[in-house]
């Protein structure tokens, strides 16, 4: 993920820099990211990823985002189809 962070995150491209420091290039735009975890950290203290991920989008002028999650995908098949169901369906409830 770090890797792809400094791939986009370019000056004078995807941000540059202002009177009072950094400014997103990327406004204006919508951002789908689908989130799939081997346990279960939505809206719990240990989901750290969507943070840095808000931030880092943040940083590049993409506020407009939507996370669309598959969790427990670690914790068995029924698990992973509950998963799946409800992605498929949060994300048909947005797209389609």
């Amino acid at each position: 993920l770090k890797a792809w962070f400094d791939a986009i995150a370019r000056a004078g491209v995807t941000f540059k820099y202002g009177a009072t420091g950094p400014v997103g290039l990327l406004t204006g735009k919508k951002v789908y990211v689908a989130v799939a975890r081997g346990g279960m950290h939505k809206d719990s203290p240990n989901d750290v990823q969507l943070a840095h991920l808000k931030a880092f989008l943040g940083f590049v002028g993409l506020t407009d985002v939507q996370f669309f999650y598959a969790e427990g995908m670690g914790m068995g098949p029924d698990a992973v189809a509950k998963a799946q169901a409800q992605a498929d369906a949060d994300i048909n409830a947005v797209l389609v």
